[in-house]
């Protein structure tokens, strides 16, 4: 083959005229002839390379790059330009190695410190990256995309106060920069300051009405404002804007769910996951607003389907073991609070929820494990010292129950449960003076605690003070009218008293609230024949008690001495 170098460079010539026109397609045909003429020319190479990245073909023009870098390994432009073709593509780490090789060349090339700087960025090498735009900017390249790209690596690393001046330098520098007031709402978000977030997401969607990823940030914000209804404004403007996106109807839906508008949230959920299949958060949202409607089979299926998607999803395997246990099926409940623990160990719901599930299956050693495990999590924890006390003081171990019930008042000294909850147990021990005292001072905390005066009733009724017992049972009575136990413990105290009208009137109340309570036609039968002489109606009662339970031993006994008596008169 001869060589025509002239031929080949006017080829070469009109090639990148009808480049610069935009007429690719005919370039590439003068640049063939270029090549027929001389094979090796490195310049139309490098040509041919910059057309296919017009064109899109990145994978042809890295072809034509390397060729031309072959021909001649001195052409700088050829690694900025496959390095900045390798970033499109994301091989980050080809792009890298193209700019060191141009800045090794020519150290004093702002472009490849600039693009090596963004693709440090992309593979999480934010301190490389922002030196790497400190040494662009150095060398001429002080423009607002260098401060705005060098502001997001500083966010990245979650160096916010650095990330907002340099997005502020770039917009000090182009005005209508809406991507800089974007990203500097958001490292204001990260930095707590939601005003000055909604301010720049504002000017950003002022600057340009279609910015999609302000509206939304935006909404987000409003969210965590509890602004609920422009959080819903925000979300509907960015459907109408895009509406194949999955996220925006999938944060409308927990906007909706927020105003407990539940249906309007399913709606919105369903559409986020037609969208998007893979949408993992849809399913899960979607599954506790289930879980709010108490439809937990539907919460079941939703949280599966989210934990396939996202199998890592801690929050997914504990609100689906809330809708088990919800459903009674409390080992199913343990297994998924198990997972979430095993996935997060320091997730402390999941261990509080074992917790309540291992307590319900009567598992209660294990329960008090969990609440150890929470304590040392969180020693400050005061519902973990409340509630192990509780399995103690239920287990008979009094003075561990008052040892946590003492705890949770250190914590807090006007936490009128633990001082409720210790009197308990003092009443359980018979150290009755103690346990008064500390009913007085749930009481006083809570004047309202009918819990606190019933248990008080009881401590005086140990005592045998059964005047006081009464009104302190009354008292209950008056806040809790329904509260069976209650009338229970005073028709008690009343009989000590020989108060049998009072007795009788409080088993009348008794049957009233619950006519299907075999204890208490057993107990007015009792008062009825030996107190009050009528053994017609006691024998009604017993009749009715055996109709109910025909095993109630008391009532069984109950009639046999009445029988008994009845036959010795």
């Amino acid at each position: 083959m001869v060589l025509d170098t002239v031929s080949a460079n006017n080829h070469y010539k009109e090639a990148v005229a009808l480049a610069g026109q935009g007429k690719y397609k005919e370039s590439l045909l003068e640049l063939d002839k270029a090549f027929e003429f001389y094979p090796k020319f490195a310049a139309a190479y490098y040509t041919r390379a910059m057309v296919y990245v017009r064109l899109g073909n990145y994978d042809k023009a890295i072809v034509d790059f390397s060729t031309a870098s072959e021909i001649d390994p001195k052409i700088i432009e050829v690694y900025i330009n496959r390095g900045a073709a390798y970033l499109v593509i994301n091989e980050y780490n080809k792009a890298i190695a193209d700019y060191t090789t141009a800045i090794e060349f020519t150290p004093q090339v702002a472009a490849a410190y600039y693009g090596r700087a963004v693709a440090y960025g992309e593979i999480g090498e934010y301190d490389k990256a922002i030196k790497d735009f400190d040494m662009a900017i150095e060398r001429g390249m002080s423009f607002a995309e260098t401060y705005y790209c060098r502001g997001l690596a500083s966010s990245r690393k979650q160096d916010f106060a650095q990330a907002i001046t340099d997005f502020s330098k770039a917009i000090e520098m182009n005005p209508n920069y809406a991507n800089a007031y974007n990203n500097r709402g958001a490292s204001y978000v990260d930095s707590g300051d939601y005003e000055k977030a909604i301010a720049d997401y504002t000017k950003a969607i002022g600057i340009d009405p279609k910015q999609t990823d302000s509206y939304y940030n935006r909404g987000v914000v409003y969210a965590l404002q509890s602004k609920i209804d422009e959080a819903i404004a925000d979300f509907s403007k960015l459907i109408e804007l895009n509406p194949k996106f999955a996220p925006a109807y999938g944060n409308r839906g927990t906007a909706y769910a927020n105003k407990q508008l539940y249906d309007k949230a399913i709606d919105d959920y369903t559409k986020a996951v037609e969208l998007d299949p893979k949408y993992a958060y849809g399913y899960y949202a979607r599954g506790i607003v289930y879980l709010s409607k108490d439809e937990y089979d539907h919460a079941i299926e939703d949280f599966s389907r989210a934990i396939a998607l996202a199998p890592r999803n801690f929050n997914s395997y504990n609100n689906r073991g809330v809708a088990y246990l919800n459903k009674g099926e409390f080992d199913k409940a343990i297994a998924d609070y198990t997972k979430a623990i095993e996935i997060s160990p320091k997730f402390m719901e999941a261990y509080y929820n074992r917790a309540i599930a291992c307590t319900e299956e009567g598992r209660y050693n294990e329960a008090i494990v969990d609440y150890t495990s929470m304590i040392e999590i969180n020693p400050q924890f005061i519902q973990a010292y409340s509630n192990r006390g509780d399995l103690y003081n239920n287990t008979g171990e009094y003075d561990k129950a008052i040892a946590d019930y003492t705890k949770a008042i250190e914590i807090d000294q006007k936490y009128p449960y633990a001082r409720h909850a210790r009197g308990i147990a003092y009443l359980n021990k018979k150290e009755y003076d103690q346990a008064i005292e500390d009913f007085n001072t749930a009481i006083e905390l809570n004047p309202y605690y009918a819990r606190a005066y019933f248990f008080r009733g009881k401590a005086y009724a140990s005592k045998e003070e059964y005047d006081q017992a009464i009104e302190d049972y009354s008292k209950a009575i008056k806040l809790n009218p329904k509260d069976i136990e209650i009338y229970y413990a005073r028709r008690f105290a009343y009989g000590m008293k020989k108060d049998f009208d009072n007795a009788l009137a409080d088993l009348d109340k008794i049957i009233a609230l619950n006519p299907n309570e075999p204890d208490a036609y057993c107990g007015r039968a009792v008062l009825y024949f030996w107190n009050k002489g009528d053994k017609e109606k006691a024998l009604t009662d017993l009749k009715k008690a055996l109709e109910l339970d025909p095993n109630h031993k008391n009532s069984q006994d109950t009639l046999k001495q009445i029988e008994e008596e009845s036959k010795g008169k």
